[in-house]
């Protein structure tokens, strides 16, 4: 079956436009489903020299608003475990992470981090030492 359109240049222009157009609205709908990239806190931290030998503790902690709050929460770590070392909290994580010399139980460190930061007005949501 041999058929004989007539194909001018204008035709040839919308067509490769649509066939543009088409290309993108695929790759526009594909891109809803790629799988969700791993999280920045995802992974694994490289233990540094400094805190080699010491008890690492992460801290989830709900209710910190901005760098204040950052302040308040390490003044509650420092005033429960004096010794801890390395401190940092961050809002934006809402997670605070130090580091202890001489290992404690889970269930010991779990209480006193309630003891200091929850009559501040703050949740610790969970606690992890490793």
């Amino acid at each position: 079956m041999n058929v004989n359109v007539p194909v001018n240049s204008t035709d040839k222009i919308v067509l490769i436009l649509l066939a543009v157009l088409a290309v993108v609205a695929v790759r526009i709908v594909i891109s809803f489903f790629k799988p969700e990239k791993p999280k920045a806190d995802a992974k694994p931290r490289k233990r540094s020299a400094k805190t080699a030998g010491l008890t690492e503790v992460i801290v989830g902690i709900d209710g910190m608003m901005c760098g204040m709050c950052e302040a308040h929460i390490k003044d509650a770590i420092r005033e429960q475990f004096p010794q801890a070392k390395g401190l940092s909290a961050s809002h934006v994580k809402a997670q605070a992470i130090f580091y202890l010399p001489e290992a404690m139980s889970a269930d010991a460190i779990t209480e006193a981090l309630h003891a200091g930061i929850d009559p501040l007005g703050y949740t610790v949501s969970d606690v992890t030492v490793g």
